[in-house]
């Protein structure tokens, strides 16, 4: 898959583009604000998105997966220390694939990116990859 990090914590962002090609997926790119994901989305044209909730500049990664989705067709998997603001009608408006939560392990991260391309390649439904995702966060 062809994933793009949006996440403003640089060495954390740079930690999940060296996870990704370890894993066998083509990292887009990093982008630390809202406005640089999606330009990096336009050019690139990712599958999926690794998005943190709380960006740089104050921008909400809610409403970056919410513009992601609808513009690009790209769905996110949240990676945040946050993953009770996903419970709420901001955060299901997102549409998230998956969330993991900080600290995360690489196999959680790994797991996650599993359930969403099951998703987005028919395997399943949103909710499924939901509830399998918020799996990772009680382990």
């Amino acid at each position: 898959m062809r994933i793009l990090v949006v996440e403003d914590e640089a060495l954390l962002a740079m930690h999940l583009e060296d996870l990704l090609v370890s894993l066998g997926h083509e990292s887009c790119g990093a982008a630390a604000t809202g406005a640089a994901a999606l330009e990096l989305a336009a050019r690139e044209r990712p599958d999926l998105a690794l998005m943190d909730l709380v960006l740089a500049g104050g921008d909400d990664g809610r409403d970056v997966a919410r513009a992601l989705r609808d513009l690009f067709g790209v769905r996110s998997v949240f990676v945040t220390g946050n993953p009770d603001l996903l419970d709420t009608a901001k955060g299901r408006a997102a549409a998230p694939l998956g969330v993991v939560g900080k600290p995360f392990r690489d196999k959680d991260i790994a797991a996650a990116i599993n359930h969403a391309a099951a998703i987005t390649s028919g395997g399943g439904t949103a909710a499924e990859a939901r509830d399998a995702a918020w799996h990772v966060l009680a382990d």
